[in-house]
């Protein structure tokens, strides 16, 4: 009955060391796509999922493209500090955003051809209004 009772016991032990390990190892991986776990994305990653955008609905050449990203980066890169700066109101920091936006796509303009620009401002027109169609965003 003695020796029952310690094998019972070191089979336990050896069971939960087991597990520990398998739990320490699975902590120290980061979660896989589709697992579930926080997706934060960084800064520059949504830049270049932007600028990717832009690429392929507005055929932008790589000269183009390098002229834009810095464009982009410096937005990401004001809207980051509009997010910590806790001193202004909602509505302020509705305009200061709008404000952004806009001296951006000032910016961007200046290096799309014509057609791009219609293109452009078809995409942004169409971004303005609800997927479901009840309200449109009215113009900034």
């Amino acid at each position: 009955m003695q020796r029952t009772r310690i094998m019972a016991w070191l089979a336990c032990t050896i069971g939960l060391l087991i597990g520990l390990a398998t739990l320490a190892t699975a902590a120290q991986q980061p979660p896989q796509e589709g697992e579930g776990g926080p997706r934060k994305r960084q800064p520059m990653s949504r830049v270049e999922e932007r600028l990717k955008r832009m690429t392929e609905r507005l055929n932008l050449t790589d000269e183009q493209r390098e002229k834009i990203r810095p464009i982009l980066q410096g937005e990401a890169d004001q809207f980051k500090a509009l997010h910590e700066d806790k001193s202004l109101s909602p509505e302020q920091r509705r305009e200061k955003g709008r404000e952004i936006r806009q001296a951006t796509n000032k910016q961007i303009g200046e290096f799309l051809t014509p057609e791009q620009k219609a293109k452009w401002r078809e995409g942004r027109e169409e971004g303005r209004t609800r997927k479901d169609g009840k309200r449109p965003i009215p113009p900034q």
